[in-house]
């Protein structure tokens, strides 16, 4: 039998909107407490009354589960869910069923709902036939439409994994469109710490973020892991930093930031060994993308590196914003900018800071250049990505011969 946790977690299914009622509702008030993002937050407090018309969208497929939940509760009879509650899959529906659907006389319930899932994937036309239509639905209804978390491709949607922009567009103005985005680390450590009061167990603030770092801020894959982790401790009652490393599996980008980390602590032994399992699998054109990859985020580590040690020699005691003086925030980029992303990471770039001065990064940077330019067979000897990457950490991680102060 799934436990509470398992309802949440489950893959993408369009089933699962109408299957988990009574799970997530056992679920308790966590889910009206859980941190939401200021988009999801904004689109749920700005009215009492539900709307005709919903788009739920974003990454957070479990949040926009819950939110379901929420609303159907809301105006649905449990008894008259048969008649008053009715599923649409897009690849199937026209712009005219979902008018239909939602024209029906509800029979016991405040609403009619109708939720079409995997909305995205109704053919573009209909999708721009029922924006000229919403106007159609009766205020008797409740009409959602839902999108999973979007395909990308490049750090963008890939095209046809969100709802069309013309429907979004008439969503806005008729009724809500409501973003689940991925919740941000600060917010996701209250999170994690309310998912295991509600499954009995406690855990400390500090060992939670480890848990985030390690998985990451989507709640899915936060209540799978929290679920995994409470039938390993058995009748222990306290989650401990030694069970998130032995159950929780990190993601990929959580291991280039620990091979990363290791480079900046001037661990290469460490960071070859973190190094490697990114990129011995695959075709050589995939671990060449990994390659590209990985320098791209190494470039930028030693991007904010600079900006640390910029702000060490400029005699900065605390790297916080409001603490910096003016002429040096100046120097500082709009993008990847240090003292835009959380606390714990700015202790962790100052603590590695230490370990470089800005003559080191000067040159830290032409060996970057330099490997980005191998591996694109621009220039050098060698221009395997594997042996590329491998010596350039080992130059990044190094230290020099001749001892320099480094400390602030």
């Amino acid at each position: 039998m799934r436990s509470k946790l398992s309802a949440i977690a489950w893959n993408h299914n369009p089933e699962i909107y109408l299957l988990v009622p009574s799970l997530l509702e056992s679920f308790g008030n966590s889910w009206d407490n859980r941190p939401t993002t200021m988009a999801a937050k904004k689109s749920t407090t700005t009215s009492t009354e539900p709307c005709r018309i919903y788009a739920y969208h974003g990454i957070d497929d479990a949040q926009k589960r819950a939110a379901l939940e929420r609303l159907k509760a809301e105006i649905v009879d449990p008894a008259a869910q048969d008649f008053d509650l009715q599923l649409l899959y897009g690849s199937d529906t026209t712009a005219d069923q979902i008018i239909l659907a939602a024209s029906v006389v509800p029979f016991m319930s405040k609403r009619r709902m109708v939720i079409v899932s995997q909305a995205n994937d109704m053919p573009t036309a209909e999708q721009q036939l029922l924006a000229e239509k919403l106007h159609l639905i009766p205020d008797s209804a409740c009409v959602v439409l839902v999108s999973p978390s979007p395909r990308m491709s490049d750090g963008k949607p890939k095209r046809g994994s969100e709802i069309h922009a013309d429907l979004m567009k008439a969503v806005k103005k008729a009724g809500k469109a409501v973003d689940f985005s991925q919740m941000k680390s600060d917010a996701a450590v209250p999170y994690v710490v309310d998912l295991f009061k509600q499954l009995g167990k406690s855990i400390k603030p500090t060992v939670a973020m480890s848990m985030v770092r390690s998985c990451g801020t989507d709640s899915g894959v936060l209540a799978s892991e929290a679920e995994k982790l409470v039938c390993f401790v058995g009748d222990r009652t306290v989650i401990t930093e030694a069970d998130i490393q032995q159950v929780t599996i990190q993601t990929p980008e959580e291991k280039i930031f620990t091979m990363m980390d290791t480079v900046g602590l001037k661990k290469p032994n460490e960071a070859i060994q973190h190094l490697r399992p990114l990129l011995l699998q695959g075709s050589s054109s995939e671990i060449q993308g990994e390659a590209l990859k990985t320098l791209s985020m190494l470039s930028k580590h030693f991007r904010q590196l600079w900006q640390i040690r910029l702000a060490l020699d400029a005699g900065c005691r605390q790297i916080a914003p409001g603490k910096i003086p003016p002429d040096i925030e100046a120097k500082m980029p709009n993008n990847e900018n240090v003292l835009k992303i959380e606390a714990w990471k700015r202790e962790k770039l100052v603590k590695q800071a230490q370990n470089f001065t800005l003559e080191e990064l000067g040159r830290c940077f032409e060996r970057l250049s330099a490997a980005d330019a191998a591996i694109k067979g621009l220039e050098g000897s060698v221009s395997d990505p594997v042996i590329v990457l491998e010596l350039l950490v080992i130059e990044l991680a190094s230290r020099p011969q001749s001892k320099r102060g480094r400390q602030p």
